[in-house]
């Protein structure tokens, strides 16, 4: 049985915990990696953010990770759903973890999805870390 992964402080357990999440559930298959856009980006460096009136000043390199949660086909009006037989994943603004690194942007990822949806993951056979 796969430990507990609340310490997100290493990427290799909040990777896990993200694959394994409920909120990618479909139909006991983890849906994370069809959630999952990574971004590459530059900031500007004095505000921390992407500055879109001046994009010159956009001189540091981050990397953006977003997804959000796997909607399943049932949850689906009939014409998504004829569209998105599998279902489709909804973007969480809330979940965007924004990082000099993949690794680091990783692991805040998992830390915004912990608080926002909880840490109680739903354990699947093709998902479990190797020992």
């Amino acid at each position: 049985m796969p430990r507990a992964r609340d310490n997100l402080s290493s990427f290799y357990d909040a990777w896990y915990f993200l694959v394994e999440h409920k909120i990618f559930d479909a139909r006991g298959k983890s849906q994370f990696m069809g959630s999952l856009r990574i971004h590459v980006v530059k900031i500007d460096p004095k505000t921390g953010g992407i500055n879109k009136r001046e994009p010159e000043k956009n001189t540091s390199l981050r990397n953006l990770l977003q997804c959000g949660p796997w909607i399943t086909p049932e949850r689906l009006s009939e014409a998504t759903r004829f569209n998105n037989p599998f279902g489709v994943f909804f973007h969480d603004p809330q979940l965007d973890a924004l990082s000099s690194g993949f690794e680091s942007a990783g692991v805040k990822l998992a830390k915004n999805l912990r608080d926002k949806y909880g840490s109680k993951p739903v354990v699947k056979k093709q998902s479990e870390k190797p020992k």
